[in-house]
This record gives C-alpha cells, structure tokens and sequence, in this order.
C-alpha cells in the first residue's frame, strides 16, 4: 500500500511540475510572440507615416505648381486683355481648391475620431 501512495505521489507531482514548466515555456513562447508582433506593428505605422509625408509632400509640390501656372495664365491674361481661358482655367482652380479643403475636413474629422477620449 505504501508503495501504491508513494506511486500516486510521484505522479501528482511530475504532474504538476510538468505543468508548470509546460505554463511557463508557453508564457514565454506567448510573450515573445506578442512583443514580435507589437515590433512589426510599430514598424509598420512609420513605413505608413513616412509614405504619407511623402504623399503630402508630393501633393503640396503639385499644388503649388498649379498655384504658379495659374498665376503666370491669369497675369499673362491680364496684361495682353485677350481673354484666352475662357473660365476652364477658373473652374478647374476652383475645384481644386474645393476638393482640397473637402480632404482637409475629412482628415480633421478622422484625427477628432482618433483622438476622442475614450
């Protein structure tokens, strides 16, 4: 009968310590995981942030060059009082204008969103 108990002892206790070692190798296995996928996260919102700079960059470069186009057309229109545009010029400045500050509102209503106390 000792024997019986002494057996069923040893078992409850390889048992439990097996557990715990299995816990503890997964834990770890777990958390390593995690921190590698917080990493890549991480990683990737400033490859995203980084090309969205650039994309602004890029969009005010643009912007600014049909500021000046649009500018030279007009002077140039103004001083040789010859009507040459026939307000296609006007119109498509004016959408772009309208479409950029249509983008700006949307991308102060995400950051609002974004930033709302939870």
């Amino acid at each position: 009968m000792q024997d019986y108990a002494q057996t069923v002892i040893t078992v409850i206790i390889s048992t439990v310590l097996s557990s715990g070692i299995v816990t503890i190798i997964m834990r770890w296995f777990v958390e390593s995981a995690l921190k590698e996928a917080n990493e890549k996260r991480k990683h990737e919102i400033q490859l995203r942030q980084e090309r969205y700079a650039a994309e602004d960059r890029i969009q005010h470069a643009v912007g600014r060059c049909l500021f000046w186009l649009y500018h030279g057309a007009k002077a140039y229109e103004k001083t040789e009082k010859r009507g040459f545009w026939n307000g296609e010029l006007e119109a498509a400045y004016t959408e772009l204008t309208s479409a950029e500050a249509a983008e700006k509102e949307i991308d102060r209503q995400q950051l609002a969103a974004a930033n709302e106390p939870k």
